[in-house]
């Protein structure tokens, strides 16, 4: 389903959330309200003829608990059936658990007691739910910290025998009789699978590990033996081994809560114990402040980056945030920010925090912040990249081109992995390198300086000259006031390297005509005045340094000269003595030249 749909004259799609065996889930905007809804859009009909969203309702229409998503409407359109419920917002757990992560043992805990109580809600329907396929991915946990169990496809209502419900490593072992849940086989279940799939998900969070029969006699890594208890009693085998009800487990993880609790209290000298899970804290859950998301315009997202340009500044964040919600993966609405941000030449620390927090936003329907997002597709990041190093080389005071350093590298690294060929890729590459030079050359370990780097400098330079073109001009009038200023203090090493003082003129010349010849916007024209009057200034200060090599230059031929005169000279004293014998006006013969060792 494409984004921008209308379902039911009022939900719009904004995004797809993920997929499952029933359908699919969508991130929708009820364009009425402008309250977010997930949308779970159900094949029609199911494997035995039923419909299969008739199912899912009868499992939540009358639930009403704070770890439960609700359901708020159902309807069918076309061939599709549409289930409305309450959007999540947060992060699943699983994505705090990729590549073998683990989490705290006071995290698990916390996420453990509140899935019981979940289970506990459960139980105690009339007609009790079983949720048959917990595990990480299906918790969300939201940015309150409160954790919310979804996806109730599987679910079904007291003990019965059902077919391939469930996922591998979470499943309790009546879910399946062999070969996991997709061998199948029917098999007798109630809640007690949801203790030992509540265990298996504990396992999981606090060894890396997914649980199986083999490790049942292994220590759990990272837990305490009161817990290690807890966990092991739910993976029993057997489900009359295991806690018989979610109340009794609950009431377990709730007296090892205060156990822990008391502990911490008489610790408290040692600080308060962090429950919030890794990370979390540095991600920004955002939408925009203040987005009237019931305007057709406001979802197009090429009229907000026109509408951008033209609101001041507050508001054109305003739309490049409703851009970037839109498309966190593209790269268009950050480089047309940082142009114009770098449209007076300077970089501010109100720009730069917007930036970040451009790229460190988790949006809506995402479990990545934007930068992750955008990181996925190399040309798109590469490009945002380099841009976001030009900003910080030329325009951001402090420690700008340390931090472009590290971008430019990123965007030359994103080039390589993407195999582009673009210019870009290339003069990332080419800063990343004038880096590592000019903190050798002009920076406080003058020892390890060399003709070679210089030289090498030097080509660098010329090279990026020769590409400035492909900046914008800003930057390219910062390219030149940058290479010129540096020349006076290089001219040293410059001679060590061959390089003439009439080289270094000609490139004065030739950067004076480049700044000359560049074109702004009438809004620039201001600007780019100031920073031609800085170059021509630099470029007199550069000449009168390439002045002084030429005048050391012409004293070395001297120099040079004066020993190649002496030279000549001694050998034609030596040519007349051999002739004379030294005798003024006699000349040898050859017997007389032996004689005297010539």
């Amino acid at each position: 389903m494409e984004a921008g749909t209308v379902l039911a004259g009022k939900y719009r799609i904004i995004r797809k959330l993920g997929s499952g065996s029933e359908g699919s889930v969508y991130l929708a905007l009820h364009i009425h309200t402008g309250l977010f809804w997930a949308v779970k859009v159900i094949r029609t009909e199911a494997e035995d003829g039923s419909d299969s969203f008739c199912h899912e309702l009868d499992m939540m229409k009358h639930m009403d608990n704070p770890h439960l998503p609700r359901i708020i409407d159902l309807f069918r359109e076309e061939d599709r059936v549409c289930l409305v419920m309450e959007y999540v917002r947060g992060k699943s757990l699983n994505s705090f658990l990729k590549s073998g992560a683990v989490l705290e043992e006071g995290q698990v805990l916390d996420v453990a007691q509140q899935l019981a109580e979940a289970l506990c809600y459960l139980e105690s329907r009339p007609n009790p739910v079983c949720h048959l396929d917990i595990k990480p991915s299906n918790l969300i946990r939201r940015a309150d910290g409160m954790i919310i169990l979804v996806d109730f496809g599987s679910a079904w209502k007291g003990s019965a025998k059902l077919r391939g419900l469930g996922t591998d490593g979470y499943a309790a072992p009546e879910q399946y009789r062999s070969g996991g849940p997709e061998s199948g086989e029917s098999a007798q279940v109630d809640g007690r699978a949801d203790i030992y799939a509540l265990g298996a998900t504990v396992y999981r969070m606090l060894s890396g590990k997914l649980y199986s029969r083999t490790l049942a006699g292994s220590r759990i890594p990272g837990c305490r033996e009161d817990l290690e208890k807890i966990v092991k009693r739910c993976l029993r085998e057997a489900p009359e081994d295991r806690f018989q009800t979610a109340l009794s487990l609950n009431r377990a993880l709730t007296g090892l809560c205060r156990k822990r609790r008391r502990e911490k209290a008489r610790l408290q000298s040692l600080g308060a114990a962090a429950l919030a899970l890794p990370a979390l804290a540095f991600c920004v859950y955002a939408l925009p402040s203040s987005i009237d998301l019931t305007q057709e315009e406001s979802w197009n997202y090429e009229k907000l980056l026109e509408q951008a340009l033209c609101a001041g500044e507050e508001e054109s964040r305003d739309y490049y945030s409703r851009a970037v919600f839109l498309r966190p993966g593209e790269s268009g609405c950050y480089l047309q920010f940082l142009e114009s941000a770098g449209a007076d030449g300077h970089f501010s620390g109100q720009e730069e925090a917007f930036l970040r927090q451009l790229l460190h936003t988790v949006e809506l329907g995402q479990d990545q912040t934007n930068e992750e997002v955008l990181e996925r597709d190399p040309a798109e990041f590469g490009k945002t990249a380099f841009r976001i190093a030009l900003s910080y080389w030329y325009g951001y005071e402090g420690e700008g081109k340390r931090i472009a350093a590290g971008w430019f590298g990123r965007a030359a690294e994103a080039g390589r992995r993407g195999n582009i060929r673009e210019d870009w890729v290339f003069e990332a590459d080419l800063y990343h390198r004038m880096w590592t030079i000019t903190q050798t050359l002009l920076g406080e370990n003058g020892k390890d300086r060399t003709g070679e780097m210089a030289a090498s400098y030097w080509e660098r330079q010329g090279e990026l000259l020769a590409h400035a073109d492909s900046l914008d001009c800003m930057d390219r009038m910062n390219l030149y006031l940058e290479a010129v200023s540096q020349i006076p203090f290089l001219t040293e090493d410059l001679s060590r390297a061959g390089i003439l003082s009439s080289a270094v003129t000609e490139r004065l010349k030739e950067i004076r005509a480049l700044a000359e010849a560049v074109q702004g916007s009438a809004g620039q024209q201001k600007i780019l005045a100031e920073k031609r009057d800085k170059i021509l200034e630099a470029v007199l200060t550069a000449q009168e340094a390439a002045d002084n090599m030429a005048r050391t230059e012409r004293a070395e031929d001297r120099e040079t000269g004066l020993t190649a005169q002496e030279a000549a000279d001694n050998m034609a004293r030596t040519e007349w003595e051999e002739d004379t014998g030294g005798v003024p006006g006699k000349r040898c013969t050859d017997t007389e030249r032996q004689s005297l060792g010539y």
